[in-house]
């Protein structure tokens, strides 16, 4: 496993995986639909499909002497590290943000606990629409790309209506202070990031299985 994952992040991951995740600083704009700063990830895991598939890695890696199910592990632990990252380097941005603009985001959700709670979930979301999609598609990435971004999106668009016209959820996730639901939210995002990727992978592992590469 420690050799497949070395060849994810060698051969597999491309090079603006790395640049994408720098932009969690985006954070420090102020009146910002914060949301935006985390889904370039969207554009970085389908690229790392697309171009395999270019390559024919699977293909050469299916040659290897490692099971199926380890090379689509690999791809996910690799998949789950960007995310993770995104998430890691927007961290030092928020505790900026919240010492420059202490007024928080009167537009927009707050970079607060709860975000980062509703970022895991995005990520879930997504994770479980893409990565099974793309191994039961033999690698076309178009279809489940469009469908996971569609559902991520909606669900963003979704929290964000949610604090404009039900004030009971901005008090419980949006205000300042408040911290009983930002926890929730941050936790419940965590507990469901987890288990939509292992739901994600058993399902690729098993559609991986059955294809002849």
């Amino acid at each position: 496993m420690k050799k497949l994952l070395y060849k994810e992040f060698r051969l597999s991951v491309q090079p603006q995986a790395y640049f994408l995740i720098l932009l969690g600083a985006l954070l420090l704009i102020p009146e910002y639909p914060y949301f935006i700063a985390f889904m370039y990830v969207f554009i970085t895991i389908p690229i790392i499909f697309v171009v395999c598939k270019e390559y024919k890695d699977i293909y050469f890696t299916a040659l290897l002497p490692v099971r199926k199910r380890d090379i689509v592990k690999a791809r996910f632990m690799s998949i789950i590290a960007i995310e993770l990252a995104q998430i890691l380097f927007a961290v030092p941005f928020a505790f900026i943000n919240k010492a420059l603009y202490p007024q928080g985001n009167p537009a927009m959700l707050d970079v607060n606990l709860a975000l980062f709670g509703f970022v895991f979930i995005i990520y879930a979301i997504f994770n479980l629409i893409f990565l099974p999609g793309v191994y039961k598609r033999a690698n076309k990435t178009f279809l489940p790309t469009a469908l996971g971004v569609i559902a991520a999106i909606l669900f963003g668009a979704l929290v964000e209506c949610l604090l404009w016209f039900v004030p009971a959820f901005k008090l419980f996730f949006d205000t300042p202070g408040v911290l009983n639901g930002q926890i929730l939210t941050l936790t419940a995002g965590i507990i469901l990031y987890a288990a939509a990727n292992l739901l994600a992978y058993r399902k690729a592992a098993a559609y991986f299985e059955k294809t002849d590469v």
